[in-house]
């Protein structure tokens, strides 16, 4: 089960999310959307308007 979703329901506000874009080498990035609409990826930089996105998953516990 895929957990990708349209663009144009990702979170708006600077939350961190996975970005897909078929354009791009690897096709994945994390990054966050400014208020303004536009996708900055991390670290810093900018991709063009992915298609699809996921939230993030949860990291690891490092309680070994």
């Amino acid at each position: 089960m895929s957990n990708w979703q349209p663009i144009e329901t990702a979170p708006k506000d600077g939350t961190p999310i996975l970005a897909f874009h078929p354009f791009v080498p690897i096709g994945q990035a994390v990054g966050y959307f400014t208020e303004n609409g536009f996708f900055i990826s991390a670290p810093g930089g900018w991709c063009l308007l992915p298609t699809h996105w996921q939230p993030l998953p949860e990291p690891p516990d490092n309680q070994e």
